[in-house]
């Protein structure tokens, strides 16, 4: 049973590309300084990824703070190695721990590291299409004064609001 055609089938290649091809480096940049395992650049991967992703792999640690001029870990880039999360969003949970607002950005980085739901395989769009027409209540959980609980009709709080739009 073949799900999609004989010419898109011969047209695709034998194999996927890589994950480290494919993938933002900057964690693997990250994981690897602080495993020591040396630079990416002169790691012996079997397929290395170019220099164009390596250089922004770096880039995205620089404004981080994660790595300074020279490539080496700073003290914020090995706390970020820590945390098992894209480094973008350990930056700011780091940043949450910092200001004093560690709870509201727990939510916010909790909403940037799942998949976002709109995203849907192409073989099961139909399928999802089909479902979607035929739901007919919306969840109040998209809303963001909902997930962070500065209203909501169907539950008093006793909470200030974070902010007022």
């Amino acid at each position: 049973m073949r799900l999609y055609a004989e010419d898109d089938f011969n047209a695709r290649p034998a194999f996927t590309d890589p994950e480290i091809v494919r993938s933002n480096l900057a964690a693997v940049i990250l994981r690897m300084a602080a495993l020591r395992l040396g630079k990416v650049d002169e790691f012996p991967f079997l397929e290395a990824p170019s220099s164009r992703l390596i250089a922004d792999g770096y880039q995205v640690l620089t404004e981080l703070g994660a790595v300074n001029e020279q490539g080496e870990l700073t003290p914020v880039g090995k706390e970020l190695a820590r945390i098992p999360v894209d480094p973008k969003v350990g930056r700011l949970l780091l940043a949450g721990r910092d200001y004093h607002c560690a709870r509201e950005v727990l939510i916010i980085a909790a909403a940037l590291s799942i998949q976002d739901p709109r995203e849907r395989p192409f073989e099961a769009r139909d399928a999802a299409e089909k479902r979607r027409r035929a739901s007919t209540t919306r969840s109040r959980t998209s809303c963001p004064s909902c997930i962070c609980g500065t209203s909501s009709p169907t539950r008093s709080s006793t909470r200030k609001p974070i902010a007022s739009w």
